[in-house]
């Protein structure tokens, strides 16, 4: 009964929007950390790539 209900907790966070947030936080997190600005780019890009594209079925 209650490795259900971990399970679906579990489940429930590894949507394709929760993982897109914890990789775009990540990278946001790297880039922060040095001073150049390719970096700092190169996140908006990711970010953009991954909010709109089109969701996948």
């Amino acid at each position: 009964m209650l490795a259900n209900v971990i399970t679906k907790i579990l489940t429930g966070l590894l949507t394709e929007t929760f993982i897109k947030k914890i990789i775009v936080l990540t990278l946001k997190s790297i880039a922060k950390k040095t001073d150049n600005k390719v970096d700092d780019e190169l996140v908006q890009i990711v970010e953009e790539a991954l909010y709109d594209a089109p969701q996948s079925a």
